[in-house]
């Protein structure tokens, strides 16, 4: 395998990816990704047909505008000047009359939804408690707060909403793939309005009531330093390495963990040329973290495969 250097972003998408495995793995353990899709899959078919009407046609629009695009990108660069960086290049004219384009957000490591018109939603916001009526499992709830000490107004006592009920906790919840909704939530344990340091509030949020999504859902916390741990341990190993081959020599599994793009540029360069067979080797995968990605890695295989 030739060299490719682990860049910064590199690092990043490596990091990313196995905080995505990670999450995946820890919500099924506790249970929270059946919840969940319980909840997504729930408001999407309260959307209606036209909904899933709207994601079709949106992705479509997205590939077809992303073909034009990339078909005028080429032909605009053949005919301009070479330029020193991407932010002087003529590219974004090729996309430049689609709404949702700009030449701030054209990833080009992301380019095949960069222009669909509807996004994924990368959290939810949760108000849970049990002891509410079970007929309102799931349902919209809007400017629900907990009474606080307003900030900036001579410390002027806010009482709580008319919706607010006793035992009332708010969660937000991040979703290891982002994922279509019909609306989008608002809200957290941190009112930036109130003096208190836990002052929940929702502008809009989902209301859950059944005893077992709500203990399910009550573990958000537990799990979210769960995964911030095996996260920050991962990352602590990753930053020893300075180049992609090194971390695969030390541990041959994390192909799973690398993007595309990456794994290409370094088979491209293995064409050109060989690898340095004196160059340095890198600390062991110390073994208990061997054995965390590999179990991380595997799970979810088995899930993709089942």
């Amino acid at each position: 395998m030739a060299s490719v250097n682990m860049t910064q972003q590199l690092q990043a998408d490596v990091i990313n990816n196995y905080r995505r495995q990670v999450q995946t793995a820890y919500e099924v353990t506790h249970d929270i990704s059946g919840t969940v899709e319980t909840i997504v899959s729930t408001l999407q078919d309260n959307a209606g047909p036209k909904f899933f009407e709207m994601q079709t046609l949106s992705q479509k629009f997205g590939e077809l505008a992303y073909e034009t695009a990339e078909h005028y990108k080429g032909m605009i660069s053949k005919k301009s000047q070479p330029v020193q960086n991407r932010w002087e290049n003529n590219d974004k004219h090729g996309h430049g009359y689609l709404v949702n384009a700009s030449g701030y957000h054209y990833d080009e490591d992301n380019e095949e939804n960069i222009f669909e018109p509807m996004r994924k939603v990368k959290d939810i916001v949760l108000v849970v408690n049990s002891a509410r009526p079970t007929n309102d499992n799931l349902t919209m709830i809007c400017d629900w707060h907990k009474s606080y000490t307003k900030r900036w107004a001579n410390e002027e006592q806010v009482p709580a909403s008319e919706n607010f009920v006793e035992g009332d906790l708010v969660f937000v919840h991040e979703f290891a793939e982002p994922v279509y909704l019909p609306f989008t939530t608002n809200g957290g344990p941190k009112n930036s309005q109130a003096v208190e340091e836990y002052s929940p509030y929702a502008d809009v949020a989902i209301l859950v009531t059944c005893p077992k999504m709500c203990k399910d859902i009550q573990t958000i916390p537990e799990t979210a330093a769960k995964i911030n741990q095996a996260v920050d341990k991962f990352e602590k190993f990753l930053l020893q390495f300075t180049t992609l081959k090194r971390f695969l020599d030390n541990y041959p599994e994390g192909k799973a963990l690398v993007p595309d793009w990456a794994m290409e540029k370094m088979a491209s360069k293995a064409k050109r040329g060989t690898a340095n067979p004196n160059a340095i080797q890198e600390l062991e995968v110390p073994e208990d973290l061997r054995e965390e990605m590999n179990q991380v890695i595997l799970e979810n295989k088995l899930l993709g495969d089942n």
